[in-house]
């Protein structure tokens, strides 16, 4: 099949993902993405679905986690006093709607984890701001655009950041740009805004090892996008239309959320823009690291936490130890 050959590589998908490569994603994560509208950059989303149907995208290691660290210098409050941490969200990996755990693990990261690991930070007291970490080639569209939506909502109640230092693309990036700020490493990438479907015909396959389908339905359009049948035209000017409504809804979404013109976004063709050139196209604030945005916030100096599916350095053999940063407050 067209894309499979990009999942001869595991590791490569199991990155793509935040996960380890131990244990294979549920069987009923195919339909996430089969089918189904996609915020995700199209090179990579077509890897996925092949990841998806050979067993090959893991989840043994999915973790997401808030993290909080101390402030420090002349306006910073004593430690163990509030108003003295900042918040960060470290999202790594393709994204679902909701929770999919099974057997071998919780499954990728969901908006519905986001948003409540994004609440907690916002209500807590001790949190001035938030930063949104991301390395995500994107996800479902389905859930996106309400979480972006809440996140937009929340500006005004605390400086919210999205710091892209590797890739932020298509649903990512559309919850990076619900940020007041967004931060990008030279080399960080963001942009696809654009929405893309994946349909598998196995017609062909079937035929060559004798196999027969023979669909028994009712209604005419109930079979569309089955499988084991070509895509009729109706389905495909269907699937055609709603992606392009869909595209509308991002392009909007992302224009307002900017303060651009939505022509503008929209004129962009879901491309991928890198480093400065995202700066220069209105996708990016600055030009920033982890280290340059934590300096900025006048945070204590802090190692990145570990990406959800990386080893702790901690952990590694001969690693030094590490002294945990204090929090001034518990969570």
């Amino acid at each position: 099949m067209k894309g499979m050959t990009m999942t001869s590589k595991p590791g490569l998908l199991a990155r793509m993902l935040g996960r380890g490569s131990r244990a294979p994603v549920v069987a009923s994560l195919a339909a996430a993405v089969l089918n189904q509208p996609l915020l995700v950059q199209p090179t990579i989303g077509e890897a996925l679905v092949g990841g998806y149907l050979e067993g090959k995208v893991t989840s043994d290691d999915s973790v997401l986690k808030a993290e909080r660290f101390e402030v420090s210098g002349p306006d910073a409050q004593p430690v163990g006093v509030a108003q003295n941490l900042i918040g960060v969200i470290n999202l790594s990996g393709a994204m679902v709607n909701r929770p999919m755990p099974g057997a071998s693990g919780p499954g990728p990261v969901s908006y519905t984890a986001v948003r409540d690991f994004f609440d907690e930070l916002l209500n807590d007291d001790a949190v001035t701001s938030i930063i949104l970490r991301l390395d995500t080639p994107g996800g479902m569209a389905s859930g996106c655009f309400d979480l972006v939506d809440h996140i937009f909502e929340a500006r005004g109640r605390k400086p919210l950041y999205a710091l892209v230092d590797d890739q932020a693309y298509s649903a990512g990036f559309a919850l990076a740009s619900a940020c007041d700020e967004i931060w990008i490493s030279r080399t960080g990438g963001v942009g696809s805004v654009g929405v893309v479907r994946f349909h598998y015909d196995w017609s062909g396959n079937n035929a060559q090892v004798g196999l027969k389908v023979t669909p028994l339905f009712a209604g005419a359009r109930k079979v569309d996008f089955n499988p084991n049948f070509p895509l009729s035209e109706e389905a495909h000017d269907e699937a055609m239309a709603d992606l392009e409504d869909m595209r509308t809804m991002f392009v909007d979404t992302v224009a307002r959320n900017l303060g651009m013109e939505a022509e503008t976004v929209r004129a962009t063709e879901a491309a991928c823009y890198r480093g400065q050139a995202a700066v220069a196209v209105g996708f990016a604030t600055r030009i920033g690291t982890w280290h340059d945005l934590i300096t900025h916030l006048g945070a204590a100096e802090a190692a990145p936490p570990p990406a959800p599916g990386n080893p702790d350095p901690d952990d590694e053999p001969g690693a030094a130890a590490t002294p945990p940063v204090p929090e001034a407050a518990p969570a």
